[in-house]
């Protein structure tokens, strides 16, 4: 029998991601009104994460946000909710959103997404506000190749004391994020103005990265090419009572799109968050609104924003980018070997690896040509450490060879993903199955070996 530590494969993965975008039309909510139950378009495996972008389909109309709670993997439930200093219930509202299987994936184009939830109590407030304030830090995992658009939303309602949606949300919350780049962002539970109630518990944030600056497509489940882009919108959006600033998108739709957006900075002294102010096929409209718990000014400073457009409502499933290694840790390294003459050297060499491997791995060698009669390289007593080899002749020669440089890939078993998303698989199988040239007695036969990564491609 014989130990074959040959087998190494590198392509894409075939793991399946979903995602969708819609619109929901909010009814007007008053004394007895409730949550309004959303089903997804497809089911999730997970429950995903789910951002909305309210509106102000009242202009000059109270504060407002939306909430959401109880997701699952085939529905949320979904309310417009009004701060302190307002009276509770709301007019109608048509707001988009954005649903995303948790995890990093990749869109057919190659842009990279990436979705998650972080568990936090801590918060950001307005002026006179009590309490301590600060950030938590959240790292991508997906290669970004600068700053992506940003989207955070609350799914939980773990501190609330109101009675949302008759009367108003307290404590009032709305999520807040800053210092966006390739690798992280801060996020924080935004308190605004509003001094009622108390963040004791911690609240479940919902975040999608998109790569910035996009502007692509891709085909939906029912077959249908989907516009998108992602933007980084600049410093330029102000408060409610300053005006709606206006941002032309980067592509063509034929009707009005969903946007969702969030600001992606975090300004001025008074919290707030963003709405929807305009929207038509060539641009939308954004403005930060502020509560009104302690005074009635609803002007801010300028703002930033992460925003991603698609041209229609849509549910889709794409393949995944590979998973992450099946060990803890993996290692992997090249190098180059010179292994002197057999004539005057006439035994195997020994090569120390650059560092010790946390496994004994893989290893791989090729023979050159340097020499006249045929030869390859073979390899024995791989350990941690390192590995011995010589390059060998074939019967019908005299055996000893000269002097040959080979390079060699050593790798430990598992699968693993580069931080491109190139995935390998590495193994190794005991086999006495063989193949022979004609004349060579002797059966022949083949070992199948099962890639335990599903690829997309030879």
């Amino acid at each position: 029998m014989l130990l074959l530590p040959c087998l190494l494969f590198m392509a894409e993965s075939a793991l399946a991601w979903r995602m969708e975008a819609g619109i929901v039309n909010l009814p007007a909510t008053s004394a007895g009104s409730s949550f309004q139950t959303v089903n997804f378009r497809q089911n999730y495996p997970s429950a995903p994460v789910v951002v909305f972008l309210p509106t102000n389909e009242n202009p000059g109309g109270q504060p407002a946000s939306v909430r959401i709670r109880n997701v699952t993997t085939t529905s949320f439930e979904v309310v417009q909710v009004e701060p302190t200093g307002a009276d509770g219930p709301h007019p109608a509202m048509s707001v988009s959103y954005i649903a995303v299987q948790t995890g990093i994936h990749q869109l057919p184009d190659g842009n990279w997404v990436e979705a998650g939830i972080r568990s936090t109590s801590t918060v950001q407030h307005g002026s006179g506000v009590s309490g301590g304030e600060g950030w938590d830090s959240i790292g991508f995992s997906a290669p970004f190749p600068g700053a992506p658009a940003t989207l955070v939303q609350i799914k939980t309602m773990a501190n609330e004391i109101g009675t949302p949606p008759s009367g108003v949300s307290a404590p009032w919350l709305t999520a807040t994020q800053t210092s966006v780049n390739a690798s992280g962002m801060q996020v924080a539970l935004e308190r605004s103005e509003v001094n009622s109630g108390s963040v004791s518990l911690a609240e479940s944030i919902g975040w999608i990265a998109v790569a910035g600056s996009a502007t692509s497509s891709f085909t939906d489940n029912l077959g249908a090419t989907i516009n998108y882009e992602s933007q980084l919108v600049g410093d330029t959006i102000r408060g409610w009572s300053n005006g709606c600033y206006t941002t032309s998108f980067t592509g063509t739709y034929s009707v009005a799109p969903l946007v969702v957006a969030r600001k992606n900075r975090h300004d001025g002294g008074d919290g707030g968050w963003l709405r929807r102010c305009s929207l038509s096929s060539a641009a939308v409209g954004f403005t930060v609104d502020e509560d009104q718990a302690r005074d009635s000014e609803r002007a801010h400073t300028t703002e930033s924003a992460g925003m991603v457009v698609f041209s229609s409502a849509f549910d889709a499933e794409f393949p995944d980018p590979p998973p992450a290694s099946t060990d803890a840790a993996w290692e992997w390294e090249a190098g180059v070997v010179n292994l002197p003459s057999t004539f005057t050297s006439p035994n195997f060499t020994s090569a120390s690896f650059t560092q010790p491997f946390n496994a004994i791995p893989v290893v791989f060698v090729v023979a050159t040509n340097q020499g006249g009669d045929p030869s390859s390289v073979r390899i024995s007593n791989v350990t941690t450490t390192g590995f011995d080899l010589a390059q060998v002749e074939p019967t019908g020669n005299d055996g000893p060879h000269i002097d040959m440089e080979v390079h060699y890939l050593a790798v430990t078993p598992g699968t693993h993903r580069l931080p491109d998303g190139t995935v390998l698989e590495v193994g190794q199988v005991t086999t006495s199955a063989v193949q022979h040239g004609n004349g060579v007695s002797g059966a022949e036969s083949w070992q199948s070996v099962s890639f335990g990564n599903p690829f997309v491609g030879t």
